[in-house]
């Protein structure tokens, strides 16, 4: 069996997570994987992924293997992320060739416009699947009470909402890209910060207890932090309570009101034994429904 990833050149560097979680998906269930740039390269494929950002092209597939556009939010200049009820109509001209969209970024009224040109729809939640490879080091010590990873560009007002009152009373460590120190100073000087690579990151995931999650003004999908923390065996806390509880049995501590999200911290970092049991519920389901190998048996199912 073979699978490709498609991928458009300028977006391979931002998609490194993502590809290597996916082709280690692939690689666990069986499948010879590469990275192509060509649809000659496409032809001996069962399975193809064509990454495509809202708005771009779809090239005429004339392959035999299943096609699904992974079709992805972007961002504008100003930072702000295209509508997510906005449907690609060059998806829709090539949906005879197509199988199907891979997204995680588009609400149900656009799926229902693909769904409705004959395109099967698969949810990629999170925008990244669990890649088990990457995280989860079983039986390391969890010597920090939590991290906050990310940027805040986007998301200013829940920042300062949510995660500056949490470090306050919340031991936490701000890991940030570079370039992002506005974090730091929205957290009003802490000095608990540190910019690393992702492998680093991925070590910190592990060693972390808490890791409080927040989303952007209406984002319709889970941030990856649901699932890359959970992945790792920390507990996250997150905001977007209505989008949240929709997810992992609705088990995830979350709230929308800051004052909650303190005391859920302290009950858990006071009760060691009913936060490693959540984790392990949440982390099973997980496993079995939002990782690459889940991704994978997805795509195959689809006829």
């Amino acid at each position: 069996m073979r699978s490709a990833l498609f991928l458009n050149r300028e977006l391979e560097s931002r998609l490194d997570g993502v590809v290597d979680a996916i082709k280690n998906g692939f690689i666990e269930k069986g499948y010879e994987f590469k990275l192509v740039r060509s649809l000659h390269d496409c032809e001996d494929c069962d399975i193809i992924i064509y990454e495509c950002p809202q708005g771009w092209a779809v090239p005429d597939f004339t392959v035999s293997g299943k096609v699904f556009v992974y079709t992805t939010t972007i961002r504008t200049e100003e930072g702000q992320h295209t509508p997510l009820d906005y449907v690609n109509p060059k998806i829709l001209e090539h949906a005879s060739g197509l199988t199907g969209i891979l997204t995680a970024g588009c609400n149900e009224e656009a799926l229902s416009v693909y769904r409705k040109a004959g395109l099967a729809v698969v949810n990629m939640l999170g925008n990244i699947p669990l890649d088990e490879s990457q995280y989860y080091v079983k039986g390391m010590e969890r010597d920090l009470s939590s991290i906050f990873i990310g940027n805040a560009y986007h998301k200013a007002d829940q920042f300062k909402k949510f995660i500056v009152p949490f470090s306050r009373e919340v031991e936490c460590l701000f890991i940030t890209p570079p370039g992002n120190e506005e974090v730091v100073n929205m957290a009003e000087g802490e000095k608990r910060f540190l910019s690393l690579n992702a492998s680093s990151v991925n070590e910190l995931f592990n060693r972390s207890k808490l890791v409080p999650v927040i989303h952007w003004p209406g984002q319709p999908e889970l941030n990856p932090r649901l699932i890359t923390a959970v992945g790792s065996g920390a507990l996250p806390i997150s905001d977007n309570k209505a989008l949240v509880k929709q997810f992992y049995d609705g088990l995830i501590s979350c709230s929308d009101d800051p004052s909650e999200w303190i005391s859920m911290a302290k009950k858990y970092l006071s009760d060691e034994g009913e936060r490693r049991t959540l984790v392990k519920k949440l982390r099973e389901i997980c496993v079995q429904r939002y990782s690459n190998v889940a991704l994978v048996e997805k795509l195959e199912s689809v006829r």
